[in-house]
């Protein structure tokens, strides 16, 4: 399910960067039938959800760009995902805080995201992404079981 998530956001993101569907559409399909990304769609992994939340959010930073950086939604919807890729593999830290600075640099005349009022609005957002974190505290705080396990 996310594999073809991943691929499908892939293609979009593509797709609104070269302005050319087929484009996508080949870059989409190359990556879905990839082997890693083939192995790691059809087996119960963190790695497909990874790839599915990182191809998100290069559609949302194209969609950004596209919009000369004025559209706020989209740099929250992008801090959001942000916390959820956060949440799920800390490696995404490599790709989101240069996408998260590219975005920040983007917006400087559009959205104006450097403001303290909007980078505190990101940062909710950030959070709210992070809320798989917030529940597995609330859980393991109610359950009397023995040792909680992240």
């Amino acid at each position: 399910f996310f594999g073809a998530g991943a691929a499908g956001f892939l293609a979009a993101a593509i797709s609104v960067i070269c302005e050319d569907a087929v484009a996508g559409l080949t870059a989409g399909g190359l990556f879905a039938f990839s082997p890693h990304v083939w192995a790691y769609a059809t087996q119960a992994e963190v790695f497909a959800l990874h790839n599915c939340l990182l191809a998100l959010l290069l559609l949302l930073l194209a969609l950004f760009n596209k919009s000369n950086g004025k559209d706020v939604t989209l740099a929250r919807m992008g801090a959001c995902v942000i916390g959820l890729c956060l949440s799920n593999q800390q490696t995404s830290i490599f790709f989101c805080v240069p996408w998260a600075v590219w975005a920040l640099w983007r917006a400087r005349q559009g959205a104006k995201l450097h403001r303290p009022a909007q980078l505190a609005i990101l940062a909710l957002c950030g959070l709210l992404g992070l809320a798989p974190y917030g529940y597995l505290v609330l859980r393991s705080a109610r359950w009397r079981g023995g040792e909680a396990v992240w």
